[in-house]
This record gives C-alpha cells, sequence and structure tokens, in this order.
C-alpha cells in the first residue's frame, strides 16, 4: 500500500446524503458582503456582491435582488438589478452604497465577540428571477465589525514580534487550540 496516495478521508467513501442542485437558466451563488465602517462604527457602508451564471445555450436577462434583513425585527433593506449575461458565463453583480444609498446603516448593531457584547446578526439575501419567476436564491448571516491585527515588539520568546488582534478597536486576546483527527468526516 502506498500511503501516499490514500486520501486524508482515509478512504472512508460518502458519509453524508448526496444532495444533488437543480438550476434554472440563471443561478445565484457566492453572495457576500463588503463592509467599510467609520471609526466608532458610527456608520456601515456595505457593498453587496453575487455571481450571476448563465447555465443556458443563449444570452439570459434577469433581475437580481438583495435584501438585508437587520437583526429583530428592523425595515429589511432591497436593491434589485437588472443584468445580462452571455451564454456560459458568470458575472459578478455588485451593489455599492454610492449607487444605492439605502446600503449604508447609520448606527449598526454592532458584533463582539464572546463576553465583550452581543452577537447581532444581519441576514443577506439574495436572488435571481425571469419573468416574475425566482430561478435560485441564497442566504446568510453576517455581523457588522471591524478586525485589526499588528505586531508587538519583539521580546526573547518572539524576537519578530507576536501577532495581537483587535475587535472594533479594543484589544482581545485569542487563546486556545484544537485539534480534530476526523476533520475530514464533518459536514461543513
Amino acid at each position: 500500500v502506498d500511503w501516499n496516495q490514500i486520501p486524508p478521508d482515509n478512504n472512508t467513501g460518502i458519509q453524508f446524503p448526496v444532495q444533488l442542485a437543480v438550476n434554472g437558466a440563471l443561478s445565484d451563488s457566492d453572495a457576500h458582503i463588503l463592509q467599510h465602517d467609520t471609526a466608532g462604527l458610527s456608520r456601515s457602508a456595505l457593498t453587496v456582491r453575487t455571481n450571476i451564471s448563465n447555465n443556458a445555450a443563449t444570452k439570459q436577462t434577469g433581475l437580481v435582488t438583495a435584501t438585508i434583513t437587520p437583526p429583530g425585527h428592523g425595515r429589511p433593506i432591497r436593491v434589485t438589478r437588472r443584468v445580462m449575461v452571455p451564454a456560459h458565463i458568470t458575472r459578478t453583480v455588485t451593489f455599492t452604497p454610492t449607487t444605492y444609498g439605502r446600503l449604508t446603516i447609520v448606527h449598526p448593531r454592532v458584533w463582539w465577540p464572546y463576553q465583550l457584547g452581543a452577537q447581532p446578526l444581519y441576514r443577506l439575501t439574495t436572488s435571481v428571477s425571469q419573468h416574475g419567476r425566482t430561478l435560485n436564491s441564497t442566504s446568510e448571516t453576517f455581523g457588522i465589525r471591524t478586525v485589526d491585527s499588528y505586531l508587538t515588539g519583539s521580546s526573547v520568546a518572539t524576537p519578530p514580534g507576536a501577532r495581537a488582534f483587535k475587535i472594533n478597536g479594543v484589544p482581545i486576546v485569542i487563546r486556545g487550540g484544537g485539534f480534530s483527527p476526523n476533520l475530514f468526516l464533518h459536514y461543513s
């Protein structure tokens, strides 16, 4: 047996139910948020990006919708844009705060690490539709926060310095470690 040829899951095979995704002429994937926060987190300008793929042999036009729902029962922010995608091409659709002013949130609910504050999560939902029928959609949660890292001064133990972190401008200590012998057997 050539041990270098055995995959990391030790040839255990399929561990979970197989999932099959069926899409229409257009499909939506990899939706995410890019966030630009002011100092003090008084405003958060959110850019939404999602990939729209044309699965057909002809160009397709669809309506892309992105909805950001705040934690609790806040009023959702919805933006839409009509896009044309050539045959068998994936196009990234971007909604920016400069074009869609409502994508700037004033006094956002800020996410904090455990024991430093609450962990409110916003929900991003995107979809692509044709002729009033939704073909595909995505849904993800995200927190509004800033993460900064820097090198501390050098010491005998760490001559180049150690990596330190700040969340929302507050220095935090990250402790812990872990090992998972069944890493490749986890569903996600």
